[in-house]
């Protein structure tokens, strides 16, 4: 378990915290991807939602800010 608490401890946030933040990238990186596979399929939709969620995702994981 130390190597958990220590990057609990690298990224200042108690498990929980880490937890939720995880699941919410997980869930934002969900609606990304489907969203990417309708513009695959349909491409004059969606086009540039799926490139604008991404690079959300990449900047709030950069940045620890919220999504």
């Amino acid at each position: 378990m130390k190597i958990l608490r220590l990057h609990l401890d690298e990224i200042g946030m108690t498990y929980w915290q880490h937890l939720r933040r995880a699941a919410q990238f997980s869930f934002f990186s969900l609606v990304a991807s489907v969203v990417l596979l309708i513009h695959g399929i349909i491409p004059f939709v969606f086009t540039q939602t799926g490139s604008r969620l991404v690079q959300n995702i990449n900047n709030s994981m950069s940045l620890n800010n919220d999504l």
